[in-house]
C-alpha cells in the first residue's frame, strides 16, 4: 500500500508545507524484508535471551536452598 512521504528538504520551514511530495510503496516504519536466515537468527538470540533469564531464575532458586 502506498503512502505519501515528505523529504526534510522539501518542507518549507516557515508554513510547514510540503514541496515536494512522493508516493512510496511500502508501509512506512517496520521491519525491512527478512530472509530465513536472518529470521532464523533474530529468533535464536529470543530464545536465547529467554534460556539465559530462565537458567539465572535456577542457578537463583538453588542457591536460596527452593531446588533439592
Amino acid at each position: 500500500m502506498p503512502y505519501l512521504y515528505c523529504p526534510s528538504e522539501a518542507i518549507d520551514q516557515s508554513t510547514g508545507q510540503c514541496s515536494d511530495p512522493h508516493w512510496i510503496e511500502g508501509t512506512p516504519g517496520g521491519l525491512p524484508p527478512l530472509t530465513g536466515a536472518e529470521g532464523a537468527q533474530i529468533a535464536g538470540a529470543i530464545v536465547g535471551c529467554w534460556a539465559l533469564g530462565y537458567v539465572g531464575r535456577l542457578i537463583r532458586y538453588a542457591m536460596r536452598g527452593r531446588i533439592s
